[in-house]
C-alpha cells in the first residue's frame, strides 16, 4: 500500500497561519515551529506523513514563513521531498493550497500545527475504495464549539457543516481534523488568486453542487494545536503515552532505574540531587542544579538551565531558559530565552514571551501573560497582560461586554475596546458611538470615542437614546456599525454593545476576531494624519419619527383618539409619548410593579390598553387589554404579524424558534411565510434581514407601540387577541455544564426523527400535539427546556419527558 501511496498521493502541509490564539508565544516563532517536546510540531506531522509512504510534500506559507522553509529546508534531512509555496497575499487555506497542488495528483491535506498519530493509509484506501472525490478525516470530541463539525449519515455522507458551532448548535461532535483527501478535479473548483476557505466555500460549493463529501471518522490521536491550553495538553498526552510519535534522535525513553517513566536526550546534564518525577522530558544541554524539583509534565528545552531548589510542576520551558533559585513555576510556558529570578512564581496560564526577564521576588498570577522581550522589576505583581501597558481580560458575549465601571471597564478599558473594534473596520470609514445617558456610561462614551478616533474611523457621536433609535441610526447615516453603551438594571454594572452594518450586535465570527485582537492589546494609534473626525449628530430623532410616521396611519389614529397606560423606560416614553400625543392620544405614565397593577391603571384611566417594558435595551413590551387579558411576546407577535399580513405590508416573517407551532399555524393560513430564528434577539435580528423577514414593529418597541394604537384605532386589537389559538406552556431547568450541552443536543439529533427536528438555535422538536424546545442558558452552564401545546397538561407531559431523556443522558455519560 505504502508504495501505491508514495506514487499516487503529494501532500500539502498548511504552515501559513499566524496562530494568534498562542500569542506571546507566536509573536516571535510561526506556529508550525511551535516546540512539543523540543521539537517543532510541523516535524511530527512530516514524521507521520514519511510512515506512510508519503514523501513528496508542499507547504503553504504566509505568516513567517521564512523560518519554516529555513527550518525545513528542502527535506532532505527528512528523507523526503519538500517544496515551499509563498502567497504574498492571504488567499484561505483552498486558495494557497490550489497555488501549491500538482495538477495530476491526489492530495492529502493536513495542518502544519496539528499533532496526530491517525493511520492515514486506512483513509487514503478508504477514499480510493469508495471513489470519493473528496474525504475530511473526522474524529469525536468532548467541546466541539472551537471546531467545525459535520453530520454524516449511515452511507458515511456528509449531509451538514457547522464551522465553530454555538451551544446551541451542537449537532454532533465529530471535529473537522483539517486532513483531506481531495481529487485534482475538486482542486481545480478552487478560483485562482482568490481569498478562498475549504469548511467555508469550497465544501458548500461542493454540497450544492451535488459532489459527496465522505467522512472517515479516526479513532487515533488527534490535537489541534489551537491555544495554549491544548498546547500544553498534547505534550501531557505525548508523555502519558496517548500519542505514537517519533521523539528527537538523540532523546532516550527510561524505562526502568533511577529515571523510568522519563525522556531524556543526550547531552543533558542532571544532578544525583535533583529530584524528578516522571513523566517528563529533559532536553540535551539542560542543567538541572542540586534540590531542584522537576514534577510530573514538565519539558525542560535545551541548554535551559534549572537551578538550585527551583520548582517545576505541568510546565513547559523552551531553550535558552535561566530558571534562578527557588522560582516556581505552575502550569505556565516560558518561550526561548527566558529568564525567571530568585524566588519568583509564575502560575497556571500564563505565558512569558521570548527573552523577557521577571524580576526576583515578583509574581505573575494565573493567566497573566508577558509580551516578548520585557523587563519586569523585582518584587512585582502581575496580574494582567503585559504588552505595551496592561491588558483587561474582557469576555464580548451575545448581548455585549458587559463589567464594572470602577473596576472591569475603566476609561481606559473602553479606549481599547473600542480601538479593537475600529481597527478591524475598513479604512475610510465611520462609526456610530451612543451611550443611555448615565454619568457612567457617558463617560465611557467619551473614552470609546477617542478609541475609535485613534484607528482613523470617523465616529458621528449621537446624544443619549434608547437602542432602537440607535440600530436606526447606523443604517441612516450609512455607517459600517456602532459602539452603545448603557447601564444594566442594576444601576452598577455597564453594557458595551459592538454593532455591525445592519444595527446589530456583531456574529460569533467578529467577536472572535475582536477578542484575538483585543486580548493581544497590539493596537497602536494612527498617525495624526489619519485620525478620525468626529461629528456631533443630533438630528436622528427627528429622522426617527419621520420614517415611522410614513409607515403608520396617522389618519386612522387621528380619528379615533384614546388613552393608553404605559410603564416603559424613560429613553423610550420621551421618543414614543410625542408621536402618540401629536395623533391626539392621551399617553398615562404609571409605576405599575412590573405590570402588577397594570389593570387597575388600566381602568382608573378608562385605557384601550397598557404595555410594561423591563428595564433593557431590546426588550419588547408585554400588553394588557382592558379585559385584563394579557398578550405576552409570543402573543404579541402574532397578532403583530397577522395585522401585517392582512394590511398586505409582509408576506415572509421571522420568529424566534421558540415560537408556538400554533401561532405558526395560525400565520400559514394567513398567507405568511414563517422563517425561524435563533431566540437571542441580536441572532433574531441578523436572521430576519439576511432572509427579508424584517417586520420592523417586532424589533422595535417605540414602533411596537405606535403599531398597537393603529390596531386598537382600526378596532381590531381584541379581535386578533381573541382570535389567537389556545397556547400552554410549561418549562424546566437541568444544571449541567457547557461540553453536556453539546452532549444533549447531538443524543437528541440522533434519537429523533429527522423530520421532527429543527436545529436552529438549540433544537425544537415537533409532535403532532406539541412542541418542545431544548436550548443551553444564555450565559449560564444549564439546559433549559421549554414545551408548548393547546393541552397544559400535554405541555407538562413533554417538558417531563424530555427532562427524564436529558438526565438519562447526563447519566449514561457519568457511567462510563
Amino acid at each position: 500500500m505504502n508504495e501505491n501511496i508514495k506514487r499516487e498521493i503529494h501532500a500539502i502541509i498548511m504552515a501559513g497561519g499566524e496562530g494568534s490564539r498562542l500569542r506571546p508565544m507566536t509573536c516571535t516563532m510561526p506556529k508550525p515551529l511551535v516546540p512539543l517536546l523540543n521539537k517543532p510540531v510541523i516535524d511530527y506531522c512530516i514524521d507521520l506523513l514519511k510512515k506512510h509512504g508519503i514523501t513528496e510534500i508542499t507547504t503553504t506559507l504566509f505568516y513567517l514563513g521564512n523560518m519554516i522553509e529555513q527550518h525545513l529546508g528542502n527535506g532532505a534531512e527528512y528523507g523526503v521531498n519538500i517544496t515551499h509555496s509563498f502567497s504574498k497575499t492571504p488567499l484561505g487555506t483552498a486558495g494557497s493550497v490550489k497555488i501549491a497542488a500538482p495538477k495530476d495528483k491526489t492530495i492529502l491535506v493536513i495542518s502544519g500545527d496539528t499533532l496526530t498519530d491517525c493511520d492515514l493509509g486506512q483513509a487514503i484506501r478508504f477514499h480510493q475504495e469508495n471513489k470519493s472525490k473528496a474525504t475530511i478525516l473526522l474524529k469525536q470530541v468532548g467541546s466541539p464549539t472551537e471546531y467545525g463539525v459535520a453530520l454524516v449519515d449511515s452511507g458515511n455522507r456528509i449531509t451538514r457543516f457547522i464551522e465553530k458551532p454555538q451551544r446551541n448548535e451542537v449537532f454532533s461532535n465529530l471535529a473537522n481534523t483539517g486532513i483531506y483527501i481531495l481529487e485534482p478535479e475538486i482542486i481545480e473548483m478552487i478560483p485562482d488568486n482568490k481569498e478562498f476557505d475549504f469548511s467555508c466555500d469550497l465544501f458548500p460549493t461542493l454540497m450544492k453542487n451535488g459532489i459527496d463529501i465522505l467522512g472517515f471518522e479516526t479513532h487515533d490521536y488527534w490535537c489541534d494545536i489551537g491555544d495554549l491550553e491544548q498546547y500544553l495538553q498534547a505534550q501531557r498526552d505525548m508523555l502519558n503515552g496517548k500519542v505514537a510519535f517519533t521523539p528527537n534522535k538523540s532523546s532516550v525513553f527510561y524505562n526502568g532505574g533511577i529515571y523510568n517513566g522519563m525522556f531524556i536526550e543526550k547531552g543533558a546534564i542532571i544532578s544525583d540531587m535533583a529530584v524528578l518525577e516522571p513523566p517528563c522530558y529533559i532536553s540535551e544541554g539542560a542543567e538541572i542544579a542540586s534540590g531542584a524539583k522537576i514534577s510530573e509534565c514538565t519539558v525542560i528545552g535545551s541548554n535551559t538551565k534549572v537551578y538550585m531548589n527551583a520548582d517545576i510542576k505541568r510546565s513547559v520551558i523552551m531553550q535558552d531558559c535561566i530558571i534562578r533559585e527557588n522560582a516556581q513555576l505552575r502550569g505556565a510556558i516560558c518561550c526561548n530565552g527566558v529568564q525567571i529570578d530568585s524566588n519568583s512564581e509564575v502560575f497556571e496560564g500564563s505565558v512569558i514571551g521570548e527573552r523577557c526577564n521577571i524580576g526576583s521576588n515578583s509574581t505573575v498570577f494565573n493567566s497573566a501573560s508577558v509580551w516578548p522581550d520585557k523587563y519586569i522589576d523585582s518584587n512585582q505583581k502581575i496580574s494582567e497582560n503585559v504588552v505595551w501597558g496592561v491588558s483587561k481580560r474582557i469576555s464580548c458575549e451575545d448581548a455585549g461586554i458587559c463589567g464594572y465601571s470602577d473596576s472591569d471597564i475603566s476609561p481606559e478599558t473602553a479606549v481599547r475596546i473600542a480601538a479593537a473594534y475600529a481597527s478591524l473596520l475598513p479604512k475610510i470609514s465611520s462609526l456610530v458611538i451612543a451611550c443611555d445617558g448615565t454619568p457612567a456610561s457617558s463617560m465611557l462614551k467619551r473614552a470609546a470615542i477617542s478609541g475609535a478616533i485613534s484607528q482613523g474611523i470617523d465616529v458621528y457621536s449621537l446624544p443619549y437614546m434608547p437602542f432602537t433609535l440607535f440600530s436606526f441610526a447606523i443604517k441612516t447615516l450609512d455607517t459600517k456599525g456602532g459602539i452603545y453603551i448603557s447601564t444594566n438594571e442594576d444601576s452598577r454594572s455597564l453594557n458595551i454593545i459592538l454593532c455591525d452594518e445592519i444595527g446589530a450586535a456583531i456574529d460569533s465570527s467578529k467577536r472572535r476576531k475582536f477578542t484575538q485582537v483585543f486580548s493581544r492589546g497590539e493596537v497602536l494609534p494612527s498617525t495624526q494624519k489619519e485620525i478620525g473626525i468626529v461629528d456631533e449628530f443630533g438630528g436622528i430623532k427627528n429622522s426617527y419619527e419621520a420614517k415611522l410616521k410614513k409607515v403608520i396611519d396617522t389618519e386612522l389614529l387621528l380619528n379615533a383618539t384614546k388613552t393608553i397606560v404605559v410603564d416603559i423606560p424613560k429613553l423610550i416614553f420621551d421618543i414614543v409619548t410625542p408621536i402618540i400625543m401629536k395623533c391626539g392620544w392621551k399617553v398615562v405614565s404609571a409605576d405599575t410593579k412590573k405590570g402588577e397593577r397594570m389593570l387597575a391603571e388600566i381602568k382608573n384611566s378608562n385605557a384601550a390598553f397598557g404595555c410594561y417594558i423591563e428595564k433593557g435595551t431590546v426588550d419588547s413590551p408585554y400588553i394588557m387589554l382592558e379585559s385584563g387579558k394579557t398578550l405576552n411576546q409570543m402573543a404579541l407577535i402574532a397578532v403583530l404579524v397577522a395585522y401585517a399580513a392582512d394590511s398586505k405590508r409582509a408576506d415572509k416573517v421571522a420568529v424566534p424558534v421558540s415560537f408556538p407551532d400554533e401561532y405558526i399555524e395560525y400565520l400559514t393560513q394567513r398567507g405568511v411565510e414563517i422563517i425561524s430564528a435563533p431566540v437571542d434577539w441580536h441572532s433574531y435580528f441578523r436572521a430576519a434581514v439576511k432572509h427579508s423577514a424584517f417586520l420592523p414593529e417586532i424589533f422595535d418597541p417605540i414602533a411596537c407601540i405606535v403599531r398597537l394604537c393603529e390596531i386598537e384605532a382600526s378596532n381590531k386589537l381584541k379581535e386578533y387577541a381573541a382570535s389567537l389559538p389556545k397556547v400552554s406552556y410549561a418549562s424546566s431547568t437541568i444544571p449541567c455544564t457547557w461540553e453536556d450541552i453539546g452532549r444533549i443536543l447531538s443524543t437528541l439529533v440522533e434519537q429523533e426523527p429527522e423530520h421532527l427536528v429543527e436545529p436552529v438555535d438549540g433544537l425544537k422538536i415537533h409532535s403532532n400535539e406539541g412542541w418542545v424546545l431544548v436550548k443551553s442558558g444564555d450565559s449560564v452552564a444549564e439546559c433549559r427546556v421549554l414545551a408548548g401545546s393547546f393541552s397544559e397538561e400535554y405541555a407538562k407531559d413533554l417538558t417531563t419527558l424530555y427532562v427524564e431523556k436529558i438526565n438519562e443522558i447526563l447519566k449514561s455519560n457519568k457511567d462510563k
